[in-house]
């Protein structure tokens, strides 16, 4: 078990995740399976994994270091780079999530990039009304006409739709692909909360097109 400073490599645009570890190799395991289940907790780099495939990401190590310094050392190799070529989500380092505040502007930016930008009430009819029924390119291919839409992958953590569950955080994850992009709705304590905040999400944003747990 290794201790130190790592990151993972855009190959393509050279954009960079980087992290901290008290044991590297599982870091970076936990990683790439989040990122195959589509349900990293990191909405950037989970986006970027969708558009360009795992064969476009490299995993490498930094630095190896004591536990103590991690924060330290990780903050170092931050500082190294200018924002837009990260996907960290944030830019101050820290031992842990708990307790951590951000920045009005910094909240800001994290939730336009996990929920994606917000329409208005106008043109959400309009989206609405033009992807119901016939006018809906996929007419006739939604629901039970199509056997393998909406459908849970094997395996899957959750028996619910939209939840996914994080054993490196000991949470249950809220999200799902929409449109190319990854929303992230959030963490929870519970696999039926994390279902129904799933649920409030579709039923609020009138996403006719994803299935809902309950009815």
């Amino acid at each position: 078990m290794k201790t130190g400073i790592y990151c993972i490599e855009n190959k393509i645009n050279d954009k960079k995740y980087i992290g901290q570890s008290v044991n590297i190799e599982k870091r970076k395991q936990k990683h790439f399976s989040n990122l195959k289940r589509n349900c990293h907790e990191n909405g950037h780099l989970q986006n970027a994994y969708n558009k360009y495939g795992k064969d476009a990401f490299e995993f490498k190590i930094l630095e190896y270091c004591k536990k103590d310094i991690l924060t330290k050392r990780e903050q170092y190799f931050v500082d190294l780079h200018t924002p837009e070529i990260l996907y960290n989500l944030r830019l101050e380092c820290v031992d842990s999530n708990l307790g951590m505040k951000h920045s009005e502007e910094s909240k800001q930016k994290i939730r336009a990039t996990l929920i994606g930008h917000l329409v208005s009430k106008e043109t959400r009819e309009k989206m609405s009304k033009s992807k119901s029924g016939k006018n809906n390119y996929r007419y006739g291919k939604i629901g039970k006409n199509n056997p393998g839409f909406n459908k849970k992958k094997k395996g899957a953590s959750s028996k619910y739709y939209g939840v996914c569950y994080s054993s490196n955080r000991k949470k249950w994850l809220a999200s799902f692909p929409h449109n190319g992009k990854h929303i992230f709705i959030g963490r929870f304590d519970f696999e039926i909360k994390a279902a129904k905040a799933y649920d409030n999400y579709v039923t609020k944003h009138n996403l006719t097109d994803r299935k809902l747990n309950f009815i």
